[in-house]
């Protein structure tokens, strides 16, 4: 018998992160940035790995010698 799932919404740095608790782990995608998704044991664990995401796939979209805002 699995147990009761939990979800989540979050903004984050102007995106939606969407935390959904399995029966072993959490996994987490961003809405707008189909690229972006993580799983984690934990909410916590989930919650970095895909702030991580975010980060590095702006950092790779960001030209060099530009900033990102």
């Amino acid at each position: 018998m699995l147990s009761k799932q939990q979800s989540y919404v979050e903004q984050y740095d102007g995106h939606t992160i969407v935390y959904d608790q399995g029966p072993t782990s959490w996994g987490a995608y961003v809405e707008n940035l189909p690229v972006c998704f993580s799983v984690g044991d934990t909410f916590e664990d989930t919650q970095r790995l895909i702030r991580e995401a975010i980060a590095i796939y702006l950092d790779e979209r960001t030209p060099p010698g530009s900033t990102r805002e």
